[in-house]
C-alpha cells in the first residue's frame, strides 16, 4: 500500500491544471493566433490598414463551441468573448442558422487530442455549408493525429499548444518518467485499477 501511494504521489505530482486566469490566458492567446493566421492569409497591400483589415475580416466571421451545450467547449467560448472583447452578434446560437454574409464559422474547444470525438461534431454542424465557406477549429491544444484527421474534413485547427508523445503520461516517450522507465507500467496498471 505505501509503493502504491508513493506511485499516485508521483502521478499528481506530475498532474497539470488550468487554473480560470491561466484558461483566460489562453484564450487571449488562440485569439491572437486566429488573427495571424486570418491577415497572414490576406492579399499583402503596402498601405493596408490592417487594423481594418482585421475588422472586415471579424464582421464576417461568427464563433461556436464545438460540442454539446453544457461541454468545455461552451464554458471556454464563454470566456473567450470576455477576454477577446467581441460582441455578442458575432456569436452563433445554432451552427446551422449561419448568415449568408458570413465566410468563416469558427468553432472554439479546450482541447482535441485524436480527433475521434471533434470529427463527426464538426461535420454535422458543418454540413449544410457550401465549399467556400472557411471552417477553423480554434483550441488550445492539439495533436498532429487530430489536426490531420480534421484537414481531411476540409477543417482548419488552429492551436495555442501541440501536444506530441511526449506528453501522453504512459508513452514510452512520456516526460512524466523519462528518468524513471521501470515506473511507468506499475503506475499504468495502478490507474488501470482504479
Amino acid at each position: 500500500v505505501g509503493y502504491e501511494r508513493q506511485l499516485a504521489l508521483w502521478l499528481l505530482c506530475n498532474f497539470v491544471y488550468y487554473n480560470d486566469r491561466e484558461v483566460r490566458h489562453l484564450c487571449r492567446v488562440a485569439f491572437r493566433d486566429l488573427l495571424h493566421f486570418t491577415l497572414s492569409s490576406l492579399p499583402v497591400q503596402g498601405s493596408r490598414d490592417w487594423e481594418e483589415a482585421a475588422n472586415e475580416v471579424f464582421e464576417n466571421t461568427r464563433f461556436y463551441h464545438s460540442g454539446r451545450p453544457g461541454e468545455s467547449g461552451g464554458y471556454v467560448l464563454y470566456f473567450f468573448r470576455q477576454e477577446n472583447n467581441l460582441g455578442v452578434r458575432n456569436f452563433l446560437t445554432q451552427p446551422d442558422k449561419l448568415p449568408a454574409t458570413v465566410d468563416t464559422i469558427v468553432f472554439v474547444d479546450d482541447v482535441v487530442l485524436s480527433g475521434d470525438q471533434a470529427a463527426p461534431y464538426l461535420n454535422r454542424a458543418t454540413s449544410a455549408y457550401d465549399a467556400n465557406k472557411r471552417k477553423i477549429l480554434l483550441t488550445f491544444f492539439s495533436t498532429d493525429e487530430a489536426e490531420a484527421l480534421l484537414q481531411k474534413n476540409d477543417i482548419t485547427v488552429i492551436s495555442c499548444i501541440k501536444l506530441d508523445e511526449r506528453c501522453r503520461c504512459f508513452s514510452n516517450q512520456s516526460n512524466v518518467f523519462v528518468n524513471h522507465p521501470t515506473h511507468r507500467e506499475k503506475c499504468k496498471t495502478l490507474a488501470e485499477a482504479y
